[in-house]
């Protein structure tokens, strides 16, 4: 899995969140919810709106239920001022 998220930060550092598509095949081989809490507590993804990551590939939480977003929130370490580095301003 630490291969996976290596990949993905060079990966949007070379080319933006475009690059989650071609992992795509192998993003979904992971179990995706330990997958995202694992990427959500990565230094490189701490402090950066992963978004994209859902918007793209919606394969990796679209079977999720609430119980399974409870595990993810409460297992992944943010910040508390997290929501400070979120630009939430209006997307047309």
């Amino acid at each position: 899995m630490e291969q996976i998220i290596q990949k993905l930060h060079h990966g949007i550092k070379q080319s933006g969140w475009a690059s989650y598509k071609p992992l795509k095949d192998e993003l979904l081989t992971y179990n995706s919810k330990d997958l995202i809490v694992k990427l959500l507590d990565t230094k490189n993804f701490r402090y950066t709106n992963v978004r994209s990551l859902f918007t793209i590939i919606p394969e990796l939480w679209k079977d999720f239920n609430l119980d399974d977003w409870m595990y993810i929130i409460r297992k992944v370490d943010r910040p508390t001022n997290y929501r400070l580095y979120i630009d939430d301003g209006p997307y047309f």
